[in-house]
């Protein structure tokens, strides 16, 4: 399955999905988490990838939308 991450990585990814009926994530969206101290990783145009600066809720989203991404791929259901 082609998860868009480094090879070790999509390996323990599977290898939890073996082990896991579902995964439940739970958001902080509390006020703290406007503070611009967080950072996303983005691939840039020449496909290198480099960290952006983001609030704290845009660090939560990328991660919630990354692990989504990765469950569907691997078919760990979750909510």
């Amino acid at each position: 399955v082609e998860l868009g991450v480094p090879a070790g990585l999509a390996r323990v990814v599977a290898q939890d999905d073996q082990r896991i009926g579902l995964r439940i994530y739970l958001l902080d969206n509390s006020s703290s988490t406007r503070q611009p101290d967080g950072s996303v990783v983005v691939a840039g145009t020449d496909g290198r990838l480099r960290q952006n600066p983001c609030t704290r809720w845009e660090e939560i989203c990328a991660f919630a939308e990354d692990h989504a991404r990765w469950n569907l791929g691997v078919g760990t259901p979750c909510e």
